[in-house]
């Protein structure tokens, strides 16, 4: 008849052969001296007694089995009746905060000791939650983020749990990179298209960049000038980007182009009057180019002249 296997876990449950008569003993020894309790295991050899333990406390506990024929097994091997929870203890801070973007964040974790069991931190259960759902402490995410640890030993006795609060703050401002050059001159008349900027955030990668100083992308190159054009981004968490800038310079370098009237050699006989035909401008840049005329013809005089 073999011997039953015991364990505890507030009560004493156990295997047997099936329909087998459960005797539970306590003693300083191996092989129990006081008989406690009974039970009977089911037809999986299963069984269960509701003993109270804490009287017995520091002693052992051991159980025989009786089949249906009267014969009895040897005694179950000894266990020390446990009632002491195992202590828990939380290493490094039970507050940490961390800049999101920082890298990937390694816990400090926990060490749990017991009485009888030692140390069992490798038992130790480790649950982690973000707003009372379950997560992963992800650095690039803001909030914050509690780890509870919990463990038992092996008689059941839970130990009291301690948690850590892991917060992920977003302190740092995106960076703002200017695209191309901080000082442009263009032409008057051209087409601008502006490069741009970009910025970016360690907790949230590439961020919206806002312009100001262009319309639809560009500028008014019509009007000889300084144009500055200012950027600047902000990340969810409001922080802002040290804003910059770029200068734009709208030139005007190109000469107008004057377009004779009519012939550009003139002959006349002295003493006749004399109209000059005059001449037109056009300029890219100024519309209201004008054409300065200097005449100096004199009819009543022989000679030839420049206008």
């Amino acid at each position: 008849m073999p011997a039953p296997t015991i364990t505890m876990f507030g009560s004493v449950i156990g295997t047997a052969e099936a329909g087998s008569a459960i005797e539970i003993f306590v003693d300083t020894d191996d092989e129990g001296a006081t008989l406690i309790a009974t039970a009977v295991t089911n037809g999986d050899g299963d069984f269960i007694s509701e003993v109270e333990l804490d009287s017995f406390a520091g002693m052992n506990i051991t159980a025989t089995a009786t089949d249906a024929d009267g014969n009895t097994s040897e005694f179950s091997e000894a266990l020390l009746i446990d009632l002491e929870p195992p202590v828990l203890t939380l290493l490094g801070s039970a507050e940490v905060t961390i800049e999101c973007g920082s890298g990937p964040y390694v816990d400090a974790g926990a060490t749990a000791v017991d009485d009888v069991d030692g140390d069992i931190s490798s038992q130790i259960q480790r649950t982690i939650t973000r707003d009372g759902s379950a997560a992963t402490v992800n650095t690039t995410v803001p909030g914050t983020y509690t780890i509870l640890y919990e463990v038992s030993d092996n008689a059941g006795q839970v130990a009291t749990p301690v948690q850590r609060v892991v917060t992920v703050t977003d302190t740092t401002a995106p960076v703002l990179t200017l695209n191309g050059t901080p000082a442009v001159v263009v032409e008057c008349a051209s087409s601008y298209t502006d490069a741009g900027a970009i910025a970016t955030d360690a907790c949230e990668g590439d961020i919206v960049v806002t312009a100001t100083g262009l319309t639809d992308g560009s500028i008014n190159t019509m009007t000889p000038g300084v144009h500055v054009i200012t950027y600047s981004a902000v990340d969810s968490e409001g922080n802002a980007a040290t804003s910059v800038t770029r200068t734009v310079t709208v030139a005007d370098r190109t000469k107008p182009v004057i377009t004779l009237t009519g012939a550009p050699s003139v002959t006349l006989e002295c003493g006749t009057g004399y109209l000059d035909a005059g001449a037109t401008v056009a300029d890219v840049c100024d519309t209201n180019a004008a054409v300065v005329t200097t005449n100096p013809v004199d009819p009543g005089v022989v000679g030839v002249y420049t206008v």
